[in-house]
C-alpha cells in the first residue's frame, strides 16, 4: 500500500495544480508536507489506531479503560489524522462488532437511534469537525464547550452508525439473501480503491467547485443533496475502480490490489 500512497500523492498535487492553475505549487515545502499527512489520512489513521489497539488489547482488562481515557486525555487533536474521533469510532465499531449489536434487539436500536441521530443531524453544519480540535484534551485546558461538542460528534456518529447497520440488518432478514443483496455486498471488496478514488472526486474536485452549505440549508442539504451526491458518487467510485482492477498493474499501483 505504500508504492499506492505515494502515487497517490503525487496524482493529488498534480490535480491540485491544474485546479488551481499553479504549477509551482508541487514544489512548495509546505504543500508537500500537507500531502505528506493529509493524502488518505483516513488510511494511516486507522493504522495508527489498529497499533493503539493491538498494544491495549496485551493490557489486562481492570487497566484497559483508564489507558484508553488517559490516550483520548493525552492526545490533543492531530488535524491529520484525526486520531481524537478515529480511536473512539475505531473501539466503538470493534466493541458494536464483538458483541453484535447490529444484528441484537435491532428494533430497540432503531427507536433509540432514529430520534437521537435525526435531532444530531439537525443541529449539524459545515465547522462542527473543525470545532473538534480540542477534543478531550480540552478538559486539561478547562474547556468544557469543546468538550461537550466533541461528545456531540461522537454521539451523532455512533448513533448514525448503529441506525443506518441495524436498519439494513433488519432488512436484509427480510428480503432474505437474495441475487441483489450478494451483488450489493461484493462491493464490499471496493471499499478500499472507492475511498482512494472519492478523495480525488468528492475531497478534491467537488469541494473545489461545489459549495453546498451556501447553496442550500443545513437541512436540505444533510437530509436531500448529500444523500444523493453521495450515492452517485458511490456507483461511479465503484464503475472506476472494477474498471481500473481489468488491469492487475494498474490495480495494483493505484489501489494496493494484489490480484
Amino acid at each position: 500500500m505504500i508504492i499506492p500512497c505515494f502515487i497517490a500523492m503525487f496524482l493529488h498535487l498534480l490535480l491540485l495544480a491544474i485546479l488551481m492553475g499553479e504549477v509551482s505549487i508541487i514544489t512548495q515545502p509546505t504543500t508537500l508536507r500537507n500531502e505528506l499527512y493529509n493524502t488518505l489520512w483516513f488510511l494511516k489513521s486507522l493504522f495508527i489506531c489498529y497499533v493503539i489497539y493491538v498494544t491495549i488489547s496485551l493490557i489486562p482488562m481492570p487497566f484497559k479503560i483508564v489507558v484508553t481515557l488517559l490516550l483520548l486525555l493525552l492526545i490533543p487533536f492531530v488535524g491529520y489524522f484525526r486520531l481524537s474521533l478515529m480511536l473512539p469510532s475505531f473501539l466503538f465499531g470493534i466493541f458494536a462488532r464483538r458483541y453484535e449489536l447490529f444484528q441484537k434487539s435491532n428494533v430497540m436500536i432503531l427507536i433509540i437511534c432514529a430520534p437521537l441521530f435525526l435531532t444530531c443531524l439537525h443541529y449539524w453544519s459545515a465547522d462542527s469537525l473543525i470545532q473538534t480540535r480540542a477534543s478531550l484534551h480540552g478538559l486539561l485546558n478547562g474547556n468544557f464547550s469543546s468538550f461537550f461538542h466533541y461528545l456531540y460528534v461522537l454521539l451523532t456518529g455512533f448513533s448514525g452508525t448503529l441506525l443506518c447497520c441495524s436498519f439494513f440488518y433488519r432488512l436484509i432478514g427480510r428480503i432474505g439473501n437474495s441475487v441483489v443483496v450478494q451483488r450489493i455486498s461484493t462491493f464490499g471488496r471496493y471499499t478500499l480503491g472507492i475511498y482512494i478514488i472519492q478523495t480525488f472526486l468528492l475531497e478534491t474536485i467537488l469541494s473545489f467547485y461545489v459549495k453546498l452549505d451556501i447553496i442550500f440549508s443545513p437541512v436540505i442539504c444533510n437530509t436531500i443533496i448529500i444523500p444523493i451526491l453521495s450515492f452517485g458518487i458511490l456507483i461511479s467510485c465503484i464503475l472506476l475502480v472494477k474498471f481500473i482492477c481489468k488491469n492487475k498493474t494498474l490495480s495494483s499501483l493505484l489501489l494496493g490490489y494484489s490480484n
